[in-house]
């Protein structure tokens, strides 16, 4: 096996690892929140169902599928990061390496999701394509993986790949990145706004709460790590006079 053969079969390894990995112990730790009832004051409040959603067992045979169907994906992935200079040889990088790339790439990715997810929630799109992950009215963790493949080759896999393209990062920094990525969409689909998250101290965080309107009323709030692209577009006017009516009700 040649060495090209060789690191794109320990990146599609490790990559597929990171994903399952950081999904398998999120989940397993929100099924006992939810079992024990546990963190109940930041559950975040949940009217009862309209429509009946996918159940877990549903939803976790579909994400097989899907991460089945993304692995298969992983060589030509590799394949475009490697022609843009990824790197595998020691040493690696360093930890500002770590927290100024990652960054950047968290800037990156959040204006690609916004841009191309607020294009999927045009009619064709959202009715072919993206109404799959909006089966979830009440978001979950798990759920978070739940698109139709169109929709996750496109509006998920491409952002987050983008920015290690622009930088020919270290394998090592992709990653991290992916497991911080994969981390981030559980977080903000979990239906809990959890203290410990380190995503909730970031300036223009959405939040579970933030996304779970965007699941419910199927607009607005299109961003991952940050909001200031709702802000500067006027998407979340709708969310903003939501929370007013609901604390004017609370009065």
């Amino acid at each position: 096996m040649s060495m090209s053969s060789r690191e794109a079969v320990v990146f599609t390894a490790v990559a597929t690892a990171v994903q399952a990995g950081v999904m398998a112990v999120s989940v397993a730790f929100l099924e006992l929140v939810e079992k024990y009832k546990w963190f109940e004051d930041a559950k975040v409040p949940q009217k009862p169902l309209k429509v009946k959603q996918p159940d877990k067992k549903s939803c976790l045979q579909y994400v097989v599928f899907l991460k089945l169907f993304e692995v298969s994906g992983l060589p030509l992935v590799y394949t475009l990061l490697k022609w843009r200079g990824l790197r595998f040889e020691e040493p690696g990088p360093n930890w500002p390496e770590y927290v100024l790339e990652i960054g950047a790439f968290m800037l990156i990715e959040d204006t690609m999701t916004y841009w191309i997810h607020r294009l999927f929630h045009t009619p064709f799109l959202y009715k072919h394509f993206h109404k799959v992950h909006h089966r979830y009215h009440h978001p979950t963790g798990l759920a978070s993986y739940y698109f139709h493949p169109v929709d996750l080759a496109v509006g998920v896999s491409v952002p987050l790949f983008t920015g290690p393209l622009l930088f020919k990062s270290h394998v090592y920094t992709l990653w991290v990145w992916i497991g911080v990525r994969m981390l981030e969409g559980v977080d903000g689909h979990c239906g809990y706004d959890l203290w410990f998250m380190p995503f909730r101290y970031f300036p223009f965080r959405p939040g579970a709460g933030v996304h779970h309107y965007h699941h419910t009323h199927s607009c607005g709030n299109y961003g991952s790590f940050f909001r200031f692209w709702d802000w500067l577009c006027g998407t979340d006017l709708k969310y903003k006079e939501y929370l007013k009516r609901h604390a004017n009700e609370e009065l």
